[in-house]
């Protein structure tokens, strides 16, 4: 008989009372909180087991995609996802963007893009491999543990892309970010989407992929978490890589047969896209708020 995972509380709303939710094909064990909705891994793996991981090379490049990225960098080269998140930051940040926050910055492509357009940017990082590629940069890389690093400084922007989900606590680093936000500061947040769990099954790759996530939201427990952290949800959108107009566009112009392509993509992938955004059930979340 399987043991009963070990007891662990709801890093949401404290609740000990939980339902099975899922096992994941490494024997971890995936619980859904009674209160909140709220679904994490219990027990949760050992943190310096955690933390050993980001710190290895073979995080950002191996053969298989259960544990970190297959590749990373390469996925990176050419990748249209940073210049789209910047188009959408400036539609909420009307004035210029003085000092901003990446934490998790891996190897630095979104803070540099920032800093190109005249911001001071810092960025927080706890692979020594990652924040060397960011530091190559003349990018100003804390390379430690977000809780461990302390500002002076307060941000117009605070980024968090594919972070929330791998931290110990994410109450206690939100409520942190908030403190770090200017008034009428934004933060920006990336996380898989545990809805997409619903169309995929037991084939979604948020449970068959990335086995270092510990939290899996959906855009209620996402809410949630801001509300009780101190800041305002402004609105949150879904989408799928592969199904995202602007990076289809990009990839489709590199084809000699692109004006056939891009008729096949209005017809069929955007449509799809839109439909997806509007149910909220693309695979990851982008979420925009701001300080109450």
């Amino acid at each position: 008989m399987k043991s009963k995972p070990l007891f662990v509380q709801c890093d949401i709303c404290a609740s000990s009372a939980y339902n099975h939710y899922f096992d994941r094909n490494d024997g971890q064990t995936v619980v859904q909180c009674k209160d909140c909705g709220f679904c994490y891994l219990n027990p949760k793996p050992d943190q310096r087991y955690l933390d050993s991981i980001y710190k290895k090379r073979s995080y950002f490049k191996n053969n298989t995609n259960t544990i970190g990225y297959s590749d990373y960098f390469c996925y990176q080269q050419g990748n249209m996802f940073w210049q789209i998140m910047k188009k959408k930051i400036s539609k909420i940040l009307k004035s210029k963007i003085s000092k901003c926050l990446d934490i998790g910055c891996a190897a630095g492509d979104f803070l540099q893009l920032m800093t190109r357009d005249g911001a001071v940017g810092y960025g927080v990082e706890l692979s020594s491999y990652a924040a060397k590629l960011a530091t190559e940069k003349n990018l100003v890389v804390y390379n430690k543990k977000f809780e461990d690093v302390h500002f002076k400084d307060h941000f117009e922007l605070i980024t968090l892309f594919d972070v929330i989900e791998h931290v110990e606590s994410p109450t206690q680093l939100m409520k942190k970010v908030c403190s770090l936000l200017n008034s009428d500061g934004l933060v920006v947040i990336t996380t898989p989407n545990l809805y997409k769990y619903y169309l995929d099954g037991k084939q979604w790759t948020g449970f068959t992929n990335s086995h270092e996530h510990l939290y899996f939201f959906t855009p209620n427990t996402i809410k949630q978490l801001l509300v009780q952290s101190g800041f305002t949800l402004l609105k949150i959108e879904t989408y799928d890589d592969y199904c995202y107009p602007a990076i289809i566009a990009y990839y489709i112009n590199k084809f000699p047969t692109k004006y056939y392509l891009r008729g096949i993509t209005r017809r069929l992938f955007i449509p799809f896209s839109s439909l997806l955004k509007k149910l909220n059930f693309g695979h990851t979340m982008i979420v925009y708020a701001t300080k109450k």
